[in-house]
């Protein structure tokens, strides 16, 4: 290109007057030339720095596939958060400042935090609660909603401007397998932004296995280290999207726990909308007629039993109940 307008510009500097049509200063011909060079030497310039830029562009968005843990924390590391509880106890001559942390993560943009709800079990009136997020600010929370069963709990922040706050994106656990990677962040002893990584062991431990109190709630078991601190921190997959609730770990290292996301649902949706989580509660005691029980209780000669193939079995009626009040309506008068 450049050797073109070269010769360009040469020519037309060559030409004599007599050669030309129109009359035209020579000195105005040689001005027009240069701008003219100029300005297409400008554009292709221009256009060469644009394509460099969109080359670098696509580089950089093309990670480095040993780097999947990085890429999928860099996703979430902006929606975790250190919670700092401050419980001050004083007596008759001294005062004791207990301070514990925790970790939680943001759910919805307003400012929503979810954590574990151990980790804020202690609070009181008098309780300072702090949320530091990822780049160092601190914002006043309170405890919103909390459930002790589910081990879950909503905190939200007193703040005046309006500010929006960066929420996870949940994930489907329908296809994780033993042996996929998993990365877990939380703040353990304080630390910010402290990100460490493992494999899923158990994709469903169930919450007696693990000394839980709902039997609705379920684990996965994982080999990320986790200690104090960390509980409600988020457990990402390589998505970059919250697969559970890091909760607990095994005296031992290796063996952590984290609530699945997926089984509570339901319960995270009641504390924000409800501030609880309800249970119905049917007042009735039963055990599965499996085919071993059924063996059984055939084996035992039980009487009057109707010959079915599955079902349930009431074995007792706790008391109050509205089906035993309702049972009891339902008795035909007595004679005397």
């Amino acid at each position: 290109m450049w050797y073109q307008t070269t010769r360009i510009y040469q020519r037309m500097i060559q030409m004599k007057p007599s050669t030309i049509k129109y009359p035209i200063r020579l000195t105005t011909l040689k001005y027009l030339t240069i701008s003219t060079c100029s300005f297409i030497l400008g554009y292709h310039y221009q256009q060469h720095w644009i394509l460099q830029a969109q080359i670098q562009s696509q580089i950089k968005k093309k990670s480095n596939p040993y780097n999947f843990i990085a890429d999928a924390t860099e996703k979430v590391l902006d929606s975790v958060v250190n919670i700092s509880v401050v419980n001050e106890t004083s007596k008759l001559f001294s005062s004791k400042t207990i301070i514990s942390s925790g970790s939680g993560f943001f759910i919805d943009k307003s400012g929503s935090i979810l954590t574990n709800a151990h980790v804020v079990a202690d609070v009181s009136t008098d309780t300072k609660v702090t949320v530091t997020t990822s780049d160092g600010v601190e914002y006043k929370a309170f405890v919103y909603s909390l459930d002790v069963l589910s081990d879950l709990a909503i905190l939200k922040l007193h703040t005046t401007i309006p500010t929006k706050f960066n929420p996870v994106t949940f994930g489907s656990l329908e296809h994780i397998r033993p042996g996929d990677w998993v990365i877990a962040i939380g703040c353990p002893f304080g630390l910010q932004n402290t990100v460490t990584c493992g494999i899923v062991s158990s994709r469903n431990r169930k919450s007696n296995e693990i000394g839980g109190q709902d039997y609705r709630v379920r684990y996965l078991q994982t080999d990320c280290v986790v200690h104090s601190g960390s509980s409600g921190g988020p457990l990402v997959n390589l998505d970059g999207k919250v697969i559970g609730i890091n909760t607990t770990r095994a005296e031992s290292e290796g063996i952590s726990f984290a609530i699945r996301i997926d089984s509570t649902f339901d319960m995270i949706q009641q504390l924000l909308r409800q501030g609880k989580v309800m249970r119905p509660y049917l007042g009735l005691q039963m055990i599965s007629l499996s085919p071993n029980v059924w063996k059984q209780l055939t084996s035992k000669q039980t009487a009057h039993l109707p010959k079915i193939g599955q079902g349930v079995l009431v074995t007792k009626v706790t008391f109050p109940t509205l089906i035993n009040r309702y049972y009891h309506n339902l008795q035909p008068n007595k004679r005397g």
